[in-house]
């Protein structure tokens, strides 16, 4: 159909191309690299928390004789979060703000749970549903900490631009209409500055050769 866009079609990207223009990034963005090895590190210490639960869940629910699909379900979620996290430490603030919404719903939709049942559940399963409750909330910082977090918010930015460069092989200077800063201790920034003062000397010209010029033509109008 004729105005219709075409998409770029989307290549293969190696694990060496990723680590390359992450490199690249550190180079622009000094502590790039240490911010999002800390979220990414987070990520992978709430999906092992889940499995330790999901793994608990499964305990309890055999010695209450509950059904055994709750436990193996906890169990695959614990993975399937980690995928949502994941996509959210390239995706950007949205997915933040939803994963904030869905664990405020859950923490007080579990937290009114827990209050009605309290008189008649064991005190095992309480414990169980209070420390979902308390993940939960853990989670909710995150995200929190993902949204307000200066230093965060720009790597999460700098993630989804680099994967739409690397997959779509958009230009990299896309990277800092998304950032919050431009760094002017870049190579970059120094070779331009550089390059602007040679520009200034060469228009301006020596101070001294001017004023040689300026005698020799006084004397020749003398």
């Amino acid at each position: 159909m004729k105005g219709a866009r075409s998409k770029a079609p989307a290549r293969v990207v190696t694990a060496q191309e990723r680590e390359a223009f992450r490199q690249e990034i550190e180079r622009q963005y000094p502590g790039y690299l240490n911010e999002n090895l800390k979220l990414t590190t987070i990520v992978k210490i709430f999906t092992g928390l889940r499995v330790l639960y999901g793994l608990y869940y499964l305990v309890i629910t055999l010695v209450y004789g509950l059904s055994v699909v709750q436990g193996l379900f906890t169990i695959f979620s614990a993975f399937v979060f980690y995928l949502w996290y994941s996509w959210m430490l390239k995706a950007g603030k949205g997915i933040a703000v939803l994963m904030l919404c869905l664990r405020g719903f859950s923490i007080v939709s579990g937290g009114v749970s827990i209050l009605q049942m309290s008189f008649w559940l064991p005190y095992s399963l309480i414990f169980t549903l209070t420390t979902a409750c308390v993940m939960e909330f853990c989670e909710a910082i995150f995200c929190i900490y993902i949204l307000f977090n200066r230093t965060a918010s720009t790597v999460i930015r700098l993630n989804r631009e680099a994967e739409v460069h690397l997959v779509r092989g958009v230009p990299t200077g896309t990277l800092e209409r998304m950032a919050e800063y431009k760094n002017p201790y870049s190579e970059e920034a120094a070779s331009n500055e550089e390059a602007e003062k040679n520009n200034l000397l060469a228009d301006n010209g020596n101070p001294e050769d001017k004023e040689r010029k300026n005698s020799s033509e006084e004397d020749g109008r003398e």
